[in-house]
């Protein structure tokens, strides 16, 4: 609660709970006051304006920290400090070296129902030729559920991150990995994402940018045109990797041939959706990273309109209708990897209850999946286009290393040379995010 200019007297707080269900414990409670005070320069002080007139003022403030700061231009006639103002917010970047750079903050309060909570945004920007962008943030306590989205230069949410690795309880830390960023401003948004237990009024925290290159190293993965591999028989190769961040972490391989190409995804949900949609049966598709277009399109049995967006809103996209039809495209770089959901409805406006049906399908243009390499930890973005592709990830808790194994069995015509990488890569299952660490070429020849 904030209160501006309070008259002078005794005041009252009431305090009650959200829910019919009582409470019984102890309420912590605080107050502040503050005084106004000068946080920049107006050029010129005052001035005389007769009646049609009108005057410039310079105006100049300077950020206290890194992050969002709201201020306010008061303006007056000399009559009363109340006339009235004008709301100035300004963004500071967070100060970025060879080295990286941080920031800090403070939470205030939790979330009454998810997405409902406490925001900050830090924005910074990443110098070309970085191997990798490293991104911490730590809480002084470990039961704040944060949910973190890491966001680049063409504002695609890249990594989506909890608190809560996996969905488990939350902790006190948060870590997103991206190799090879894109140079330019970077944008991380925090969000309080849960309640908070109420032991504490404030909650400190801290975040660390560093441009480290991943603990990523492989061992017997063909790089060269002059190996031949003979078709049909397996060659095993292995990843090690250690993890670095702040918090546990699920890594696996993902194996994937050069050239981007049309890819159906498989979709949940999509056929013979019922109108009205119901909250509870959204058709989705999981996009898989290096994605750079997403297509959907929906055919229904009365004219609709329909909206496409990533599991936590933005990116969204209004469809193109025309009758009975609709489709949505997003292009990006890279598009926000994860789960997009489709949302048709019938076109209104409407004179009776209207009912129908509609039939979905998307498509994406990606790397494809190489079905000659398999590997000990699975793949979990290959569910997006086949629903039996194994995933048993490695977890490695923050300091230790794991071996992922791969196998490498030639299936194309002899003499073929196959090139491709193998993403290694996180998934949180809290957000069905992750991150991006590296990729690791691959080349040989069919023999």
């Amino acid at each position: 609660m904030e209160v501006h200019n309070p008259i002078a007297g005794t005041w009252t707080a009431v305090i009650f709970t959200v829910s019919t269900a009582p409470y019984f414990g102890p309420v912590k409670f605080s107050y502040s006051t503050e005084n106004f005070h000068t946080a920049g320069t107006v050029s010129p002080s005052s001035q005389t304006l007769a009646a049609g007139q009108s005057g410039t003022f310079r105006v100049s403030v300077a950020a206290s920290q890194a992050g969002d700061e709201g201020l306010k231009l008061h303006l007056g006639t000399g009559g009363s400090p109340a006339d009235g103002s004008i709301p100035i917010v300004v963004r500071a970047l967070v100060p970025v070296s060879a080295s990286g750079g941080s920031f800090s903050g403070t939470l205030t309060g939790g979330a009454n129902s998810f997405n409902a909570g406490q925001e900050f945004t830090y924005q910074f920007n990443v110098p070309a030729g970085q191997p990798s962008l490293n991104l911490g943030v730590r809480l002084a306590d470990p039961d704040y559920g944060l949910e973190g989205f890491l966001i680049d230069p063409n504002g695609e949410p890249l990594d989506a991150q909890t608190t809560a690795n996996d969905g488990l309880a939350p902790g006190p830390t948060m870590q997103f990995f991206h190799g090879s960023p894109a140079p330019g401003r970077w944008t991380l948004v925090l969000l309080v994402a849960l309640p908070v237990n109420g032991a504490r009024l404030t909650e400190p925290f801290a975040g660390a940018i560093s441009f480290t290159a991943p603990s990523v190293t492989g061992s017997g993965i063909p790089n060269s045109a002059g190996t031949v591999l003979p078709a049909g028989q397996p060659v095993t190769a292995t990843i090690k990797v250690t993890n670095t961040g702040n918090i546990s972490k699920d890594f696996f391989a993902d194996p994937r041939l050069n050239g981007k190409v049309p890819q159906l995804l498989l979709g949940s949900g999509v056929n013979n959706v019922t109108l009205p949609l119901s909250l509870t049966a959204q058709p989705n598709w999981l996009v898989p990273t290096n994605t750079n277009a997403l297509a959907v399109g929906a055919q229904g049995t009365v004219p609709i309109t329909m909206d496409v967006s990533w599991a936590f809103g933005d990116p969204d996209v209004l469809g193109l209708s025309f009758g009975n039809n609709s489709i949505a495209a997003l292009t990006a770089p890279e598009v926000a990897p994860g789960f997009f959901f489709a949302l048709p409805e019938a076109t209104g406006p409407f004179t009776s209850h209207t009912t129908g049906t509609v039939n979905l399908a998307a498509v994406v243009n990606t790397n494809p999946f190489d079905p000659a390499v398999t590997s000990t930890s699975g793949d979990a973005w290959a569910q997006s286009v086949n629903a039996s592709a194994p995933y048993t990830p490695v977890t490695l808790a923050p300091g230790q290393t794991g071996t992922i194994t791969l196998t490498i069995t030639p299936s194309a015509p002899k003499g073929t040379v196959v090139r491709g990488f193998i993403g290694v890569d996180t998934l949180n299952l809290g957000t069905i995010s992750g991150d991006e660490l590296v990729n690791i070429t691959y080349t040989y020849t069919v023999g």
